[in-house]
């Protein structure tokens, strides 16, 4: 099941970003806004979003869900904005507003492998397409500062490393350069001077759906958490442009 054009707000509460984890971990790279309600006593506080993986949870969290829909995969051109140190900006590298190729797949921990090959035939075919004919692997395991347990941990990154293992694809390790929700693979382009950019990227997360209680009733008639997975191609639109750019007139 594909869910098409999606388009989420812009500024959502911090309460949200406090349930899903961001707020404690990524809070010095969220722009934070306070908003005067009409005769309330405190006030609102907002963040523009930095990510869009909490609302598409809540997104799937909208209804029943059954083992049969799964996996179930949402997908938008999402705008993020965060707050990068501006010793960090780098033209169209590095910037603190953005958009996204940003895909969700909410689905078994079976199904974990069979995502990844179907996610790797795309990405591959796409760069092939715009002139890539070779790209890098990272699989970056836990950080220091994360959530989750480390039996949760174990779990998700055996997930990654063994899809990648069964497909045959070569890769480099990158300890402790995981999001602090879950491992990742990171599909690195080396653009016209030698200088590498993470482009897309595929991460398994057994986190957020436990703590934004995401379900499906499986077909034991029990609920169970699904594992969530966070997917884009291009990442950044912006940065691939760059690198694209790099390519094509060096």
């Amino acid at each position: 099941m594909v869910i098409k054009k999606l388009r989420l707000p812009k500024f959502l509460d911090r309460k949200l970003w406090e349930a899903s984890g961001h707020w404690d971990k990524y809070r010095e790279n969220m722009f934070i806004t306070e908003i005067d309600e009409e005769h309330a006593n405190e006030k609102r506080v907002n963040a523009l979003k930095p990510m869009n993986c909490p609302c598409h949870v809540q997104i799937y969290n909208q209804g029943l869900k059954s083992y049969r829909d799964l996996p179930l995969r949402l997908a938008e051109f999402g705008s993020c904005h965060r707050y990068e140190a501006s010793g960090t900006m780098h033209g169209l590298m590095r910037v603190r507003g953005f958009t996204q190729d940003d895909g969700h797949i909410f689905c078994t921990e079976e199904q974990i492998e069979s995502e990844t090959g179907l996610f790797i035939e795309l990405l591959s075919r796409i760069y092939k397409d715009l002139g890539f004919e070779k790209f890098d692997i990272k699989l970056s395991t836990r950080p220091e500062i994360r959530v989750g347990s480390d039996e949760v941990w174990d779990k998700a990154e055996d997930a990654l490393e063994s899809a990648i293992k069964n497909l045959g694809l070569p890769y480099k390790l990158e300890e402790g350069g995981g999001a602090f929700y879950g491992p990742k693979l990171d599909f690195v382009l080396t653009d016209a001077i030698g200088r590498e950019w993470q482009c897309g990227t595929f991460q398994a997360d057994f986190n957020l759906p436990e703590r934004l209680d995401a379900e499906y009733v499986g077909e034991d008639g029990s609920k169970h958490r699904p594992v969530m997975i966070h997917r884009a191609i291009l990442g950044s639109f912006e940065r691939f442009i760059g690198v694209l750019n790099r390519k094509l007139f060096g």
